[in-house]
This record gives C-alpha cells, structure tokens and sequence, in this order.
C-alpha cells in the first residue's frame, strides 16, 4: 500500500513539473524577448552561422530582466486527437525564480511556482507540491530554468543550440542532450522579428507538439508589494 501511494504521488510530482517546465519556457522566451526589446542583445542583421557571442550576450542580459507579463494563445496538437487543443491566458515571470502561469478559457486556472513550492489551482481545488521532496521533479523543472538563469555552462551541457537570423527575423533552435530532458521533449523552436518574440513551439519524442503565440508583452515590467501579494497570496507588508 505504501509502494502504491509513493508511485502515486511520484507520478503527481512528475505531472506538476511537466506543468511547471512549459511555464518555465513560456518564461525563459518572454525573457529572450525582454532583453532584446532593452536593446542588450540584438540579432545580427545576416548570419550565416549561429554566433556563440550573441548567445552569450543574449544569456548576461537575461540576468538582468526585471520582470516580464504577457498574454498568451497555446495550441496543443495531440495525435489522438482530431482537433487541436487551445488555451489563452497571462504568464507573470518574476526574476530569479518566481512565476505565474493563469489561463482563462477554457475555464480558468493558475499555476504558481515560487521558488521549491508549486501549486496548481482549479475548479476542482489545489494541489501543492515541494520540489525539494521530489527529485525526478526539480531535475526537469532546473532543465528549463537554466534557459532563464544566463548560466551559458549549464546551458550548453543540456542543449545544442542553434541561433540564426536573417534581416530582421530571427531563430532559435534548442534540442536537449541527455535524460531526463529528451524523454520530454524533442526541440524547442523560438522565432521572432527584430526585439519580438512571435512564436515558440515545443516538440514532443512522440510527435505532439504545442505552439504558443505571444500577444500583448510588457518585457520590462517592474511588479510592486501589492502586485506581488496578490499573485503569491502573500502578505505585502511581509
């Protein structure tokens, strides 16, 4: 009985961080876009070849954003499903490790990650989950954080990355190298125009795919006490 619950409650921290991981990508692309629209790092006008320096100076700026929100169209197209999946909603990213992810059709729900804890919040209540108790769960879930954390080592120990431009348009192509992380996912493709990013999509080992388009975008949000309360469920004046 208790092998039962400990796989049950593995698989509740494996789905929470799968849920986690695409919010924590949804903000590590909100950070791409915020640094290029601070001007800190601005794809070339041609490159024929990927450019390790404008990664590196795409990563040192990413160290800088004070804050991103933008609001979000994802559509999951699914193999064993005739149509594709569709979701809006807003992503709050707060520097280092803090972040909101609440979607509002269809229906409404919020995943919130602030720092170790995460809790997923619904209709149908809330659950929460510690990452420091869950190995397998902070192992993905630091996978994607590096995308956002400017560490370019760690970066490059867990993707090839591919980054290329023409005139004003420019690419973005992640493949991961290892496990845990190629189990999950196959690529991530970010592109864009100039300091805007249009669109991310991530494939799945087994085809799936899901493309987030990003509409409204304050890349250099600073977020206040009350702002912060209220996102967290915390006391402002704490």
């Amino acid at each position: 009985m208790e092998s039962s619950n400990a796989s049950a409650t593995e698989r509740t921290a494996r789905r929470m961080a799968r849920a986690v991981a695409r919010a924590a990508l949804l903000a590590a692309s909100l950070a791409w876009s915020a640094i290029a629209a601070a001007g800190t790092s601005t794809p070339p006008a041609a490159a024929a070849e990927p450019s390790t320096a404008d990664l590196s100076a795409l990563l040192n700026g990413m160290r800088s954003a004070p804050g991103v929100v933008a609001q979000f169209t994802e559509t999951k197209e699914l193999a064993l499903l005739s149509a594709p999946l569709e979701a809006t909603g807003t992503i709050y990213f707060v520097p280092p490790d803090r972040l909101v992810r609440v979607v509002t059709s269809p229906g409404r729900s919020r995943l919130v990650v602030d720092g170790d804890k995460v809790r997923f919040e619904d209709d149908n209540g809330r659950k929460a989950l510690d990452l420091s108790s869950s190995p397998i769960a902070r192992q993905l879930i630091d996978s994607f954080v590096v995308l956002f954390n400017g560490d370019e080592a760690r970066l490059k120990q867990l993707y090839n990355a591919e980054y290329t431009a023409e005139g004003e348009r420019w690419r973005l192509h992640l493949s991961p190298r290892s496990a845990p992380l190629d189990r999950m996912v196959s690529s991530f493709n970010l592109s864009g125009a100039g300091a805007r990013i249009d669109r991310m999509e991530a494939v799945e080992p087994d085809g799936d795919r899901t493309i987030t388009r990003f509409g409204e975008t304050d890349a250099r949000h600073r977020f206040g006490a009350k702002e912060l309360a209220d996102l967290f469920d915390e006391d402002p004046a704490s």
